[in-house]
């Protein structure tokens, strides 16, 4: 887990995985090209399981 608390989904179909169990806290623009958002979700380590299962 980061420090902040946020785990960050940098892309759209990431961020649509993880709202089918989970809802995005904040959107931000990205830190590296802030043309492009980033999705923060709360950390957690079920959330952290749950991203085992993403393809």
């Amino acid at each position: 887990m980061n420090n902040t608390g946020y785990y960050i989904a940098k892309t759209l179909r990431m961020m649509n995985f993880l709202c089918k169990k989970y809802d995005v806290k904040r959107v931000i623009p990205d830190k590296d090209n802030p043309r492009f958002s980033v999705f923060l979700f709360e950390d957690s380590k079920e959330l952290r399981d749950y991203l085992g299962e993403y393809k």
